[in-house]
């Protein structure tokens, strides 16, 4: 994503290699803060959930804000998919609670 806002902001090919470096700098920084933080905390995994109807999506974002500690949505793709980041430890339960919201 910080990539395509480099190529999409540049005009020149000097501003390509500015943004560029940006970029790249940003995203090492990123991956360094996360594992900062899973030094510190535990490691977070990331879960897909998708559902077929809104009540089913409403029913799972209020499992995972009721349930899930420290859970939240990290990537919406659409109106029925999402990825929910959480600590390693709440990934069974997460997955569990999307299984029991779709039946």
């Amino acid at each position: 994503m910080l990539t395509a806002y480099a190529v999409a902001g540049s005009r020149t090919l000097r501003d390509f290699e500015k943004y560029g470096t940006v970029a790249v700098r940003l995203a090492m920084l990123i991956g360094v803060a996360t594992d900062v933080q899973d030094a510190w905390h535990e490691p977070a995994k990331s879960y897909v959930a998708a559902w077929r109807t809104p009540e089913q999506g409403e029913q799972l974002k209020e499992l995972v804000s009721w349930y899930i500690q420290k859970a939240y949505f990290t990537v919406l793709y659409d109106e029925r998919r999402v990825t929910i980041t959480t600590a390693a430890q709440w990934i069974r339960l997460l997955s569990f609670a999307n299984s029991r919201v779709l039946v």
